[in-house]
């Protein structure tokens, strides 16, 4: 049986193989700190037909598993027809996922979208956070995790084009992937924190300023209110408190002092964001949102902004210092 399986095994991955081969595409071009170990994969292109049903090179899910024993199961990337036929009417032909050792980067139809950032020690946080829910996950995140910066591989999901609309050229595989954000070298014009207090109740408060916050601003802290079951869950894994802050063109994300992997954007990148959702939901007069994406654009690029929850402690814990400020 034993010999049966690892036979399976073989025979599946020379089929995956062969399947990637036949792509024909150049792998991604990554970098790793040391050249030992990596694995760069050329680019897969995923037909989705009206049904939702996924295949490579002609070969629908059902197909991939039974040629090769069960041992390659792609047959939950199925998707709802609806969602495909949504995508169709509003002509979005292809979403790109490239992976590389800093990031996962996506492109809708060839666009540059927003893309999320990471490094050796934001990956490590991942496994630590994922690791304190699920105890029995954390030694595979471990070995799993690092794993991310020495692969890179470049995945398209293609959906069906309505009757008459041109076909969108795909992303050109030959240009390199890069991040484009680029640090502002000016200090910040616009500066704006928030320190959210939550007692075991998940009643959250920040004192002095909530008629301003209500009045002025519209906030209703109420909105943020945990139950106590939560508050008690993040007291278990160790949690005291989760830090939101916009620095740089990235969305930054840190529980208790760990950084998590970032949110990174450019001009660009957001423009594209906001034309892939007005396609998305048809929206007809956009000449004042792209109006006052001129004015937000280089405010946000100028901006800092700090959102920062913090939940009770554990009785016997020890204080974790906030995330040191950038």
């Amino acid at each position: 049986m034993k010999n049966s399986s690892r036979l399976l095994l073989l025979l599946s991955l020379l089929f995956a193989i062969i399947v990637l081969t036949a792509c024909g595409t150049a792998p991604i071009d990554i970098s790793v700190p040391s050249p030992d170990f990596l694995v760069s994969l050329p680019r897969v292109v995923i037909d989705i037909d009206a049904n939702g049903v996924p295949s490579v090179l002609g070969f629908n899910t059902d197909q991939l598993y039974q040629f090769t024993g069960g041992q390659v199961d792609l047959r939950w990337m199925r998707m709802d027809p609806t969602l495909v036929a949504w995508f169709t009417s509003a002509d979005l032909q292809h979403v790109a996922m490239v992976q590389k050792e800093d990031g996962l980067y996506v492109f809708a139809n060839g666009q540059a979208l927003p893309h999320v950032a990471w490094d050796k020690e934001s990956l490590q946080s991942v496994g630590d956070l994922i690791g304190g829910y699920y105890p029995h996950m954390q030694e595979f995140l471990i070995k799993f995790l690092p794993f991310l910066q020495r692969m890179g591989w470049n995945v398209v999901l293609h959906f069906p084009q309505a009757d008459g609309v041109a076909t969108i050229p795909m992303r050109d595989i030959n240009k390199v992937v890069t991040s484009t954000v680029v640090a502002q070298s000016q200090p910040s014009s616009i500066q704006l924190k928030l320190f959210v207090t939550y007692d075991e109740n998940g009643v959250p408060a920040v004192p002095g300023a909530e008629p301003l916050l209500r009045n002025m601003l519209g906030i209703r802290l109420d909105q943020l209110r945990l139950t106590p079951q939560a508050v008690q869950a993040l007291q278990a894994t160790g949690i005291q408190h989760v830090t939101l802050r916009v620095h740089n063109n990235r969305l930054f994300i840190f529980v208790n002092d760990k950084a998590l992997p970032n949110l990174a954007w450019d001009a660009q990148g957001l423009r594209n964001g906001v034309a892939l959702f007005e396609q998305l939901y048809s929206l007809q007069d956009t000449a004042s949102l792209n109006q006052m994406l001129d004015i937000m654009i280089p405010m946000l690029e100028n901006a800092e902004g700090e959102l920062t929850l913090q939940f009770p402690l554990a009785p016997g814990v020890e204080t974790i210092p906030l995330p040191a400020s950038s």
